[in-house]
């Protein structure tokens, strides 16, 4: 009977977290939005909170987690601090799909927002479906500045 028991637990653990087994895989996704700043400047530095919420778009995808065409809501919290005339943007973000389930990134580069650069993202799955998920990207940002800033983020991420 306890051998049952114990059969029937680890057969429901492998159903309930899929993506601890999904194969690896890589995706292409562009993700945009509006930015909302707070800054503060002292003398040559300046110190930016900033948050934002985006509209993430699957381009391509070979993993099993992922279609083209699936589409994300994705709520973001950044910094971007300018001291000594060193400027790094660096942040958080939780992306959650159609479903309810989520993941978050922590994202890193060097420069200001605003203006175009190129970072590093990390990304762990949270719940539901990508829960034990885990991966790294690559990113290129753009801005257009007109009545406020707006990004389109472009990433390629590979996952475990």
């Amino acid at each position: 009977m306890k051998k049952n028991i114990l059969a029937a637990v680890a057969v429901a653990a492998v159903i309930a977290t899929p993506s601890v087994f999904a194969a690896p895989g890589d995706t292409e996704s562009v993700s945009t939005g509006q930015l909302n700043r707070v800054e503060i400047k002292m003398g040559e530095d300046s110190y930016s909170v900033v948050n934002f919420k985006l509209v993430m778009v699957i381009n391509k995808s070979t993993h099993e987690l992922f279609k083209a065409g699936d589409v994300i809501a994705v709520s973001c919290v950044g910094i971007n601090n300018t001291v000594n005339k060193e400027s790094n943007v660096d942040g958080n973000c939780v992306a959650k799909d159609s479903a309810g389930d989520t993941f978050a990134t922590t994202f890193k580069r060097k420069g200001l927002l605003g203006q175009p650069g190129a970072g590093a993202q990390t990304v762990r799955g949270l719940t539901g479906k990508y829960a034990g998920m885990t991966g790294t990207c690559s990113y290129d940002a753009k801005y257009a500045q007109n009545d406020g800033v707006f990004i389109a983020s472009f990433a390629k991420c590979s996952y475990k």
